[in-house]
């Protein structure tokens, strides 16, 4: 039977997930953010103490802005920036303001280091100041810029069936976990979920390993979940979570976020839930399965606390208490996370003193990461936290990103700073209106822009420069991996037809449809099966 994927996907007149109940969402947010701000500069005209509070609140109102554009999708990078920003910074900066005294970490240890409010105040406008320009360009760009891009793959279309390819990859990430755990002094229960890998001081010992490529192969089954559930709501949008194939998809799950789960990496367990609905949304061109969200998040936030709850602790059989509010406040507030105004502000103030100018080297460092330290043993450190961590926070074993706006002022100063806060805004803005591209009817297009692209905004201003353009290239490298083996180009397409060849072979195990097209190239036509 014939059919049309935009028939399938839905209209490409307005972006997923854009509609009015989008902007009603996006306006309820700014007038919940505006009350804030004004509650909060009320506070801060009453105790100085909390103009920290108000500054964080500035800054979540500012990221509320764009929200209320029309069309705008929820799956643009800036969702992900702005819910950093509220964490970051109006959610930190009021707990701090608010100084409880039954924080579970010292506040003073981990933000303030010793200084007043007004230590703060400075380098906090300056903060602002970054986000508001990254805003108003984001807002002022152009939506035509970006919709146009087509990506080398962007002939090519999902095999009928990528079971085989996907129970493969999902292979690979299970082998490499096992091999990382034994690396890593072999499984115990006790220690599950502790930090491992962890740099003590600024010189890497012969001792220190951070299993980079098993991390890397690892991720296979990430993208094995990733691009199996993108086909599959492709296939069938009315698609159940409740059915085999959603057990399938659950066991992926849980095989994708083994590894992170083991490690203690927070955020990479989060992100593989948050990835997920995003494709889901993505590929039903409306809101994802309410199921899989209320499911998913109470399975990832548990996860989550107990991490939280047991990273720190040797035994956490015998002397972790499990807290949900202690969990949730670490995870949330209790945190060097997030690019907040704190970070920034002990960086700038560092530079030069504590830190050296940069000039560039946070940034080409990373050009070293893909090459593992067991062929180069005396590889420099390519990771610029621990920098910050010993010579400003006065760390041994924990680094602090410095965040997108504290490394461009790092690298180039004051110019450095405005050109990264333009250049945020142009970029975020690109790879927004990717989103309104006719590729979208291309649930391999879905699938590539969930994983590399829409995590960006978190990436960039919570880690920085180098980090999150080698986290996006990484990622790229290995969903490509994962595309070359099942994908194919339709009849008539100029394309990568050495993406073919895998899936007939394959497809002389069991034949696997391949897709040939006939009608108009712009969208991709209409499709019909034959067998290899």
């Amino acid at each position: 039977m014939n059919t049309t994927i935009n028939q399938r996907v839905g209209s490409r007149d307005s972006p997923p997930i854009s509609s009015s109940s989008v902007s009603r969402a996006g306006l309820a947010i700014l007038i919940f953010d505006s009350i804030w701000l004004f509650a909060m500069l009320t506070w801060a005209l009453l105790d100085p103490d909390a103009i920290l509070a108000a500054i964080g609140a500035a800054a979540a109102w500012m990221t509320a802005l764009p929200l209320v554009l029309p069309r705008y999708s929820f799956l643009s990078p800036w969702s992900l920036l702005a819910l950093t920003v509220h964490f970051g910074g109006a959610a930190r900066g009021f707990y701090i303001s608010l100084n409880p005294t039954f924080a579970s970490r010292d506040i003073d240890q981990l933000f303030l280091l010793g200084h007043q409010s007004s230590y703060f105040v400075g380098p906090g406008l300056w903060y602002l100041a970054g986000i508001g320009l990254t805003a108003l360009v984001y807002v002022l760009f152009s939506e035509r810029w970006g919709a146009k891009i087509r990506p080398p793959f962007s002939r090519l279309v999902f095999a009928n069936s990528i079971i085989l390819p996907t129970v493969v990859f999902a292979a690979i990430g299970f082998l490499a976990l096992l091999a990382y755990v034994q690396v890593s002094g072999g499984f115990s229960l006790e220690q599950i979920s502790a930090k491992r890998s962890v740099i003590s001081g600024l010189e890497v010992g012969d001792d220190y390993q951070s299993h980079g490529v098993l991390r890397f192969l690892n991720s296979f089954g990430q993208v094995a979940l990733w691009g199996y559930l993108g086909k599959t709501v492709y296939d069938n949008p009315r698609f159940s979570y409740i059915s085999v194939r959603g057990i399938f998809i659950a066991f992926l799950f849980v095989n994708a976020a083994a590894l992170p789960f083991y490690s203690s990496s927070r955020s990479e367990v989060a992100f593989i839930l948050i990835v997920a609905v995003a494709i889901d949304a993505g590929v039903r061109h409306h809101g994802p399965s309410r199921f899989a969200i209320l499911f998913g998040a109470l399975v990832t936030v548990g996860a989550l606390v107990f991490m939280t709850n047991v990273r720190g602790t040797k035994d956490w059989l015998q002397n972790a208490q499990l807290d949900l509010i202690e969990g949730l406040e670490g995870l949330v507030v209790l945190n060097r996370n997030f690019g907040d105004f704190f970070t920034f502000t002990h960086v700038t103030r560092a530079v030069p003193g504590l830190l050296d100018w940069a000039m560039g080297s946070t940034i080409y460092g990373h050009l070293l990461a893909p090459i593992p330290r067991a062929i180069w043993p005396d590889k420099p450190l390519v990771s610029i936290g621990p920098q910050i961590g010993i010579n400003v926070y006065g760390n041994e074993r924990s680094g602090v990103p410095p965040g997108w706006y504290a490394e461009w002022y790092w690298n180039f100063g004051l110019l450095g700073f405005v050109l990264g806060a333009v250049l945020f805004g142009v970029a975020l803005k690109i790879l927004a209106n990717m989103v309104r591209s006719d590729l979208w009817a291309n649930p391999l297009f879905v699938v590539f822009y969930c994983v590399v692209l829409f995590r960006f905004g978190y990436f960039a201003i919570g880690g920085g420069i180098g980090s999150s353009v080698f986290k996006m290239v990484t990622e790229a490298v290995c969903l490509g991996c994962f595309f070359l083996v099942c994908t194919i180009v339709p009849d008539g397409e100029k394309g990568l037809k050495v993406s073919a060849r895998p899936i007939r072979a394959v497809g002389a195990l069991g034949r696997i449809p391949v897709w040939h097209q006939s009608g108009s190239k712009g969208n991709f036509g209409r499709l019909r099966q034959r067998g290899v």
